[in-house]
Parts: C-alpha cells; structure tokens; sequence
C-alpha cells in the first residue's frame, strides 16, 4: 500500500520530504507543467527565507461570474514602473492544511468572495547558491475559481489589486521578482478552460448559504429520511447499504488507480482502497472533503481533489476504473453532460462506473415524491435535472453503444428510488 498524503486536507508544517512528495503525486496524475531555474547566488536574507520557508504555492485565482474570463493579479511598482503578479505565500511552520493556507491567501486579498475550486496547473523547483550550498525552492501553482466578485472589495480599503479580463493580460508589465513564464503559463491555461457548470457554482453557494441546514441534514434527517424509507419502501426493495456493496463488487481487484469524481460526503468510498493501491475521491463542495477526511484518517492511500469536474487536469488514461455516481443529475444542458462523458473516457483506461438516481415519478406512492421535495424546498438542491429511465437509457445509447465501448446496464429499486447502474469498459 502506498504512503501518500491526503491531497488537500493533509497537514503540512513545511516538511520538505512530505511537501516533495505530495508534488510528485500532484505530476503523477495531472497534466502538470513543471519549470525548473537555476539563479545565481543569494545573500544571507534570502537564505534565511528559503531555508525557513522552504515550500511555496502561487495562486491563479479566476472568475466566471461575468462574461468573460478575469483573472486577479496583484500590484506594485518597481521603480517608477507599475507591475502585476498573482498571490503567493509559504506554507506556515505551524501545522496546517494546503487547502487552509490557500484560503487564507485569497481571503487576504479578496476577503468576500467565495473559493469554489482548487487545481494544481504547474509545479517550480528553484535553485540557488548560498556559498557552496544548493538551496531549493519549491512551490505548486493552482487555480483558484472564485464566485461573488462583485462584493471583492466591500470593508477592504487597502486591496493591492485588480480583477483583469483575460483578453487584457496580453501588453501589462509583469513583474520581475518572479519568472514571467509562469505567470503568462496560468493566463494560458485559465484562457483554455471551458466555461464551469453554472450548477456546481450554484450548489457551493447554495450548502454555503444553507450550512446550518446541511449540518441538520447530516446529523439528523439523514437518518430520519432512511428510516422512513425502510417503512414505505416497496417491495423488491433492496437497502442503500446493499446498493453500494453492488457497485463496489463491480471494481476489479488488484489495480492502482480509482477516481471518484463526486465523491461527497459518503464513507463508503473509503472501502475503495481494499481494491485499488490508490484512490482518488474529488468533490466540487470543500465542505463534503470535510467530512469525508474526517472519516479516512486512518488510510494512507486516499488522495483528495477539490475540482470543477468539467475543468480537472487530470492525465489522460490515468485511472484504471473513473466511477461517477449521482452526479449527472447536476448538469443541465447536453454540452456539460457531453463535456462530462468525454472527459470520463479520456481519464479512464479500463472501466467506467456510472450510478445515478431515477425522477421519482419512476416510483408508484408518495413517499418518493415527498422526499424530493424535501431535498429541493428544504435543503434547495439544485441537481434537479434528474432523468426519466427511458431518457436516461437513450443518452447512455447516444454515448456508449458502440464498437469502442462494452455496456452493460442494470436497475435497482432501493428505499431511495430507482437506481440505475451503468458498466462501461474499453474495448
């Protein structure tokens, strides 16, 4: 079993041998473009620096909220000269997690708007001379998406920059005290990413607006919910417990990678890792990751992803099995769904699981029905794009019946509904 660390929620307290290994692992699975420089020597001040902060992240931080793409970019003048950069910082001595210490750099800057997603883009090993001795910098590049721009700069009278259109970067000074090409690679790449799913930016604002309900929810109706699902349940019925067990019986044994691509909060993705050396679980709600990481601790072959599915990085054919389960239902138009399917089988070299709930008018009674409204009046759930079986077998048919794909399909009625379950592997 693989030692690695957990993503995003992992501790760091600028462990240089640990901080190396969660960028190796970064590399491994994602497109990453790595820089690496050489500079001449540097003086005491710089040492010091270096050697107490040994690790550091830059942060492309984006924005869809308006027509076009805008990028944040810090300000100062060098000389009479005015220059851009983005946010940097080192990871603290103290113990923390990456996830906090990037959230703490954007709230520095931009104290009221939301951060949805996290994605490393590109890795920086710097290297210098103190003397005889090499000293090396490394840090990590990720891209931020943000929500809320228009309250950026409420109760902030000392904001040191500028929300800039993506089209506008191309003649502004960038500055010297980091090198340009990063900078000009992260402009690149946020220029290239599709536009996000309005709906995933939706559901973070919404368990954010909603928290205290969500946390009701987790501790309490939950449970109430299931419960009440075992008394009406239909016949034929089989449990949720069940359910998943039938789903996880479908991933091979023995292979290395799994990615979960909406993970959330359910534990039972954790079982993952009795079939695979490594295990992948992403979710769009950093709150999810939460409370899932709360659940792993004890396992070291858990990497956790806080990415807008429609835009990760990840390598192509990097994952044995790409499982995606109630989570289609969050896409609303046949482009994101399309976007969806596609990047599923470019990240997957052998099996696709897809699993995904029934419209409750599928189900004869009421209990279905009440239920759905519960999730949509109560908590606002905004994945209401939920498919009828003849709907849903006719896009699985538009995209997976063919010479490339072997499928095969199967339903099962549960005390949540009817859910469909989809085994899709490379031919």
């Amino acid at each position: 079993m693989y030692d690695y660390p957990l993503g995003l929620i992992q501790t760091f307290n600028d462990n240089v041998a640990y901080f190396n290994k969660f960028v190796s692992f970064c590399e491994n699975i994602y497109d990453i473009k790595k820089f690496e420089y050489t500079d001449d020597n540097i003086d005491y001040y710089q040492n010091i620096f270096c050697s107490k902060v040994s690790n550091f992240i830059l942060l492309a931080i984006y924005s869809n909220d308006v027509d076009y793409k805008c990028i944040f970019l810090t300000w100062e003048f060098d000389g009479k000269k005015l220059v851009w950069d983005i946010p940097s910082g080192g990871l603290p001595e103290k113990k923390e997690e990456i996830r906090k210490t990037i959230e703490k750099i954007v709230k520095k800057y931009l104290p009221n708007v939301n951060l949805n997603t996290i994605s490393p883009i590109s890795s920086v090993s710097m290297k210098y001379l103190h003397g005889t001795k090499e000293i090396v910098h490394k840090g990590l590049v990720f891209a931020c998406s943000i929500s809320n721009i228009k309250e950026y700069s409420k109760n902030n009278p000392h904001l040191r920059g500028l929300f800039v259109p993506i089209n506008d970067t191309q003649n502004i000074n960038i500055t010297s005290s980091f090198n340009e090409d990063i900078i000009r690679f992260s402009l690149k790449k946020i220029e290239k990413m599709k536009q996000g799913s309005n709906t995933s930016t939706n559901e973070i604002e919404t368990q954010k607006k909603y928290r205290g309900r969500y946390i009701f929810h987790d501790i309490f109706f939950k449970k109430l919910i299931t419960f009440i699902g075992y008394l009406y349940k239909p016949r034929k019925s089989i449990s949720k417990k069940r359910y998943k067990e039938l789903l996880f019986d479908n991933i091979p044994s023995g292979i290395n990678y799994i990615l979960d691509i909406a993970a959330g909060d359910d534990a039972s993705t954790i079982k993952y890792t009795e079939k695979s050396e490594v295990v992948v679980l992403n979710d769009i709600s950093g709150t999810a990751l939460d409370i899932l990481a709360r659940n792993s601790k004890t396992s070291k072959n858990i990497f956790f992803t806080n990415e807008d599915i429609l835009n990760a990085n990840f390598k192509h054919n990097s994952f044995d099995v790409v499982i995606c389960k109630n989570c289609i239902h969050h896409f609303n138009s046949a482009k994101e769904l399309t976007q969806l399917f596609d990047n599923m089988v470019k990240w997957s070299n052998k099996r696709i699981i897809v699993s995904e709930i029934m419209h409750p008018n599928e189900v004869s009674g009421l209990w279905p029905k009440i239920k759905n409204l519960y999730y949509e009046r109560f908590l606002h759930d905004v994945g209401s794009s939920l498919f009828t079986i003849n709907n849903f077998e006719n896009a699985i048919k538009h995209f997976f019946i063919n010479s490339q794909f072997s499928v095969r399909q199967e339903t099962y009625l549960t005390v949540m509904g009817i859910n469909y379950l989809v085994i899709i592997d490379k031919i």
